[in-house]
Parts: structure tokens; sequence; C-alpha cells
């Protein structure tokens, strides 16, 4: 692992100058990251399962449409109020506004929050039509890690690790439609309250409010193109260019394809028990950018095609892709569970977790079945906001992926799957799910690699002892064999 300076001097702007000039000379990214103190604004779109879930190609390229416009009204907000769009992550934006006086960075948030409320409602809620469900936005101070994403796309995307940046993300599926709160306190202890408004420190915030209105709006130019395969996409510097030579824009690329998130348990925890030890804070985050390159090339270099999505903090995301109904019918019975399988098994060889309070990983899956579908069940797009590319994505297994992470806490080393897909498994791993809720089961990994062994050794014998030719055993992802 490198040694890594945690620069608390250099800005979060200089950082990404950083990550995009490195990008265009074809340079390896840059290993050193920055520490700053600001506020994290989280807002989340409330969409009916009818749009976000769709197996209608035209209704899932209108979800695509409407958090398209999402990420316009984030991005122009975050520029007038002086601060960066860290994530576009779909239904989700993450912004960040920088400030050392706690008090005076909440309230420039509340004006953010409350700005970007409302514009929501003028421009996103009439691309949702009949499937809107609100918006709700929380925000949270503190000290952060900045780090640039690594990733096999080139997602531009900003990676932070604090609670600062956990907290409002943990907060936002229990608003209601309109708050924009405040959540302070620690994990397991978070309290929130209704962030600043017109009543408190009403002359400041409203002056606010009023200076962002009345400055001109930027001009966001946001266009889509379609994401290509992981295994042509992987040395991103070169990727196809966003804009085609004779100016038009591809449409978003439809896929069969299953959407798989990892989550490292307790490495926030961590990095906040590190701060002011810079030698610990250092091995952290050296461990978390190893772990992410990793993650990179895992992607790359399996079996399935994949796409990777940019990493959600500690989050790491990545959707197996099929052209053909038939090949994502087939990877259904075993992949799902087994790309977790070879996963953990990568990540076990790096012998970097558990360390420091990290415990490892917890881990769910979701595809959701194609019905009448004949053109994927899953879109996905990269959406350019002035020259920063992110990955968005709609579907059923993007959804449903989503909400086991936020409705189940799953401990680490466990599997937790969408029921539909339990459904499609193979005996010798669907068996092994119980239900977790009423819209997903779970399962050990232990006992999952114990079965996934036992088949392949089954089928072995049964292939000398009969002496029929059956169909060999898939050659899934060696971890020593790229080393």
């Amino acid at each position: 692992m490198k040694n890594i300076r945690i620069n608390s001097s250099e800005s979060l702007t200089e950082l990404m100058e950083k990550r995009a000039s490195s990008l265009i000379l074809n340079r390896e990214l840059p290993t050193d990251v920055t520490e700053q103190a600001g506020v994290h604004l989280y807002g989340e779109l409330r969409l009916q399962h009818g749009l976000t879930s769709s197996s209608d190609k035209a209704t899932r390229e209108r979800c695509l449409d409407t958090i398209k416009e999402l990420g316009i009204v984030a991005a122009k907000a975050a520029m007038l109020f002086g601060g960066v769009l860290l994530e576009d992550q779909g239904r989700r934006v993450h912004i960040w506004i920088p400030g050392d006086d706690e008090i005076q960075a909440l309230m420039t948030a509340s004006a953010c929050g409350h700005y970007l409320d409302a514009e929501v409602r003028n421009t996103v809620k009439n691309k949702a039509g009949k499937y809107w469900s609100g918006y709700a936005s929380a925000c949270s101070w503190g000290v952060t890690v900045f780090v640039s994403e690594v990733d096999l796309h080139g997602d531009d995307s900003i990676i932070s690790v604090a609670h600062a940046a956990n907290a409002p993300a943990k907060a936002l599926s229990d608003l209601n439609d309109g708050e924009v709160i405040l959540v302070k306190g620690e994990p397991g202890g978070y309290k929130r309250r209704v962030l600043l408004n017109e009543a408190d420190h009403a002359g400041i915030h409203t002056q606010l409010v009023k200076a962002a209105s009345m400055q001109e709006v930027p001009v966001i130019n946001a266009h889509y193109t379609s994401v290509i395969h992981a295994k042509e996409a992987a040395d991103f510097p070169k990727r196809k260019p966003l804009v085609q030579p004779n100016g038009s824009v591809e449409a978003p690329k439809s896929y069969f394809a299953f959407v798989f998130r990892a989550d490292l348990d307790g490495f926030t925890n961590a990095v906040m028990a590190a701060y002011g030890n810079p030698a610990a804070l250092s091995d952290l985050v050296s461990r978390l950018l190893t772990i992410m390159q990793e993650g990179r090339a895992f992607a790359q270099e399996h079996k399935l095609d994949l796409v990777q999505l940019a990493w959600a903090g500690d989050c790491y995301t990545i959707i197996a892709t099929f052209d053909d109904a038939r090949e994502y019918e087939r990877a259904q019975r075993n992949d799902a569970v087994e790309l977790c399988l070879d996963f953990e098994g990568k990540m076990e060889a790096l012998e970097l977790t558990p360390v420091g309070g990290v415990g490892g990983w917890a881990y769910a899956t979701a595809g959701g079945g194609i019905n009448v579908n004949q053109h994927g069940n899953i879109l996905i797009a990269r959406l350019t906001l002035n020259q920063r590319t992110f990955l968005i994505s709609s579907g059923v297994g993007v959804r449903r992926s989503s909400d086991a992470h936020d409705q189940i806490d799953i401990p680490v080393g466990e599997l937790v799957i969408f029921g539909e897909d339990k459904k499609t498994l193979s005996d010798h791993y669907k068996r092994l799910f119980v239900p977790a809720n009423s819209l997903f089961e779970i399962a050990k990994l232990e006992d999952l690699r114990k079965a996934r062994r036992i088949h392949i050794a089954t089928r072995g014998t049964v292939a000398i002892s009969t002496g029929v030719s059956l169909p060999p055993t898939n050659e899934h992802f060696d971890y020593e064999r790229i080393q």
C-alpha cells in the first residue's frame, strides 16, 4: 500500500482538478486526499415503484429523464451556494458546502436546501407526473476526508468518509415530504430537528435565499450517452466520446441485469476514530484506495460483463449485464450468488479487513423477473453535467438492491437477495435462504460457499461414475489468477 498524504490545505476543487488532469494526461489517479470541514446536504427524490421498477422501456426512460433533471437542479444549487455536487446516485443527490464555522455553514446549507426543494417541485415534479411521491433533504456538518473516485468507467464522483456524510444519508428514508432537517449525533443516537428556516435567524436566512435567487442561474449542459460493457471501457481515460462526431447523443443502454451491492462495515467509524492521528488515518485511507482499485480490477476481469457504478462512500456497486433474456435467466440460477462469493474471495485475499474496527462486508443483490419485457430490465446511462460525468441507472434491481440495505441491518458475511430472485435460484442455493422481511431473503456466505463446493464436487463425481459427458462447470473468477 502507498503512504497516503492527508492534505488539509488542498481544496476540494483542487483535488477535482488534479483528477481531471490525470485523466486527460492518461496518468494514474492522484492518491493523495484532502480533509475539509463543511456541510453535507442530501436530497432524495421519492418516485413510485411503477416508475423506478418498471419493466416497460418507455417508462424506464421517463425515470432516467426525471433523475437527470434532479441532477441538473442539484448542480445549479451547488454552484449558487458555493458548494460541490459530490455524487449523483439517481434518485439521491449529495452536495457539500465548505465552511469551518458550523453555524454559518448550516445557514448556507439551509438556504441551499430550501432553494433546491423549491426548484425540484418546479421542474422535477413535472417530469415525474403521476409517479411523484415527494422530496426531502437532510444535512450534517463536520470534518470529512475526501477521496477521488476509483472506478471502471471514469465516474467523476468524489467519495466522502465521515459521520457527517453518513448521518443525513441514513436519515432520509424516515423523512416526510418537504422536510429539510439537520441531523446531529453519533451512529445509533442520531438526533434530528428542522433545519434553519424563515423563523430561525430570519434575516440572514432570507438574505441568503434572496441573494442566490437574484444570481444568474448557471447554464448546466447535460446529455446522455450509452454505457459500454466493462471490458471495453476498462481503460476509462480512453473511453468512447460522450458525444458522437455528428453531434448526436446515443440513447441509454438497456440490459437484462442484476445489481450487486457490498457495504464495508465499520469503515466510517474507524476513520472518525483516527482523526488526530495522521498515521492511522493515512493507513485507513490507503486501505480504502487499495480496496477501490481492486474493486475496479474485479469488475474488469470477472467472467461476467460488469458495469461499475460509483462508490457511495464505502459501498461498492456493480451491475451484471446480459444482452439476451435467455442468458439472464440462466445467470439467475447461480451467478447472482456466485458473483458475491467471488467478490468475497477477492477481498479476503487482500487481507485488509477486519482492521481498526472495520468488520468486513455485508451484501445485497436484486434483479427481478423479465416478465414480457424483451428489451432488458435495467437502463444505464452516463449523465454529463458541465464536463463531469455520473453513471445513473433505473430498474427493478437498482431500486431493490438499495432497498435491501435501507430496510435491513445486514450482518457482515451475509447476503440478502430479492425474494423474486430466490425463486429462480438453483436448489442447492435456494434452500439456504430464509425470510429477512416480506421482500427479501438472507443467507450466510459460509453456507453458500460450502454449497458451491459440494455442488461442483458432486457434478464431477457424476461425470466420472456414469461416463456421461456433462456440461463443464462454469469457469468462475479466481482471485489468485490475477495477482
